[in-house]
């Protein structure tokens, strides 16, 4: 992305922290955390496990649990629980 800006990794990432007020990772995540609860409330993936679901998003099993908790304030799963009551 530095690249394409014309810039380096160091100098992106202060314009992410200045300009938008979070570092370029937590960005990058809200985007994978956005598009999971958009797959995750899909009929078709209605087989696929939550962590399968993250996966396609982008995250790693070892960072997908507690970076939704940070973002979302609850697990995945009780989020998932929260959008089936409403529908």
């Amino acid at each position: 992305m530095a690249t394409v800006a014309g810039t380096n990794a160091t100098t992106l990432s202060q314009m992410f922290n200045d300009y938008l007020h979070t570092s370029f990772f937590d960005y990058i995540n809200r985007y994978r955390v956005e598009e999971f609860k958009k797959r995750a409330t899909m009929p078709q993936n209605s087989q696929l496990t939550l962590l399968a679901i993250s996966e396609q998003c982008g995250f790693k099993r070892s960072s997908f649990f507690s970076v939704f908790k940070k973002m979302e304030g609850c697990t995945p799963s009780e989020w998932v629980k929260k959008q089936e009551n409403v529908q």
